[in-house]
């Protein structure tokens, strides 16, 4: 595939010190291609990053992606290469996204989608477990003041 984005792997290690970094804080979109509630809700995000409503620098989408190449179209096809130009795909065993999450507070049980809002400290603030409107997830982007 010529046009496919490279693509990072990132632990669950990392994420964690993503939550803390830089004192902001920060909001996580955890998602996969193929789940049609995440293909429901991210064209959502998508406008409210195009409005810059949603900074960069505190926003972590993590794919749950097995397949790429498909996760690589997907992101290709429907614009969101611009909000992930390198796309993260969580590498660790099953479970352990769950288990660093709630060692932040978060209720996290390893369902998707999943958007979480943690303090600068990467304290759970705020979560939307399932697809949520744009409306609902502009209510929430307050968490990132």
């Amino acid at each position: 595939l010529h046009d496919a984005l490279p693509i990072w792997l990132i632990t669950a290690d990392k994420i964690s010190a993503f939550l803390t970094k830089n004192g902001k804080p920060k909001m996580l979109v955890v998602y996969t291609s193929w789940c049609p509630y995440c293909k429901q809700m991210m064209p959502s995000l998508l406008s409210l990053w195009r409005d810059k409503k949603i900074p960069e620098d505190q926003l972590i989408m993590v794919s749950l992606d097995d397949n790429l190449t498909a996760l690589s179209q997907y992101l290709i096809d429907s614009g969101l290469h611009e909000m992930t130009p390198v796309p993260l795909i969580f590498s660790d065993k099953k479970g352990k996204l769950s288990a660093v999450l709630q060692s932040h507070q978060s209720g996290y049980k390893g369902g998707i989608p999943y958007i979480g809002f943690f303090a600068a400290d990467g304290t759970m603030i705020d979560e939307i477990a399932g697809a949520a409107s744009k409306s609902d997830i502009e209510d929430a982007l307050v968490n990132l003041k």
